[in-house]
């Protein structure tokens, strides 16, 4: 646990999709997980966010590497995850278009929400 409410909520999503085997081919709706409304209510008390919706997956049958992703609004960050060193690792996983596009909101409302991981686009050259 660290002192980020969000990346331990992340943390916690990426665990369950592992053990629950929530793989591209597992589902009916796309071989996604859609959070159900117990788990979004979970996920956003313990978070502290206010995602609307969201899935998550596996790339491999049994893998232990996949993608969340939660909808806020027009914003829809992804966040990758994988097992390195035995350690859980959950970063931010943003194409360029969806990173301008939140730029954008961000400064149509004037304030960086916490989830968005700005203090990262620097390193991918989004200004």
């Amino acid at each position: 646990m660290n002192d980020d409410p969000l990346q331990d909520t992340l943390v916690d999503v990426a665990n369950m999709c592992i053990r629950n085997k929530w793989h591209r081919t597992d589902t009916k709706y796309g071989g996604y997980h859609h959070f159900s409304q117990a788990e979004m209510e979970h996920i956003n008390d313990r978070s502290g966010c206010e995602f609307d919706s969201g899935y998550c997956f596996l790339d491999e049958t049994g893998g232990s590497e996949g993608m969340i992703r939660l909808y806020y609004g027009e914003s829809n960050p992804k966040w990758s995850f994988w097992i390195e060193d035995g350690q859980m690792r959950v970063d931010l996983a943003v194409d360029v278009h969806s990173a301008k596009q939140m730029l954008a909101q961000i400064r149509e409302f004037g304030k960086t929400p916490a989830w968005t991981g700005c203090r990262r686009w620097n390193s991918i050259g989004i200004s």
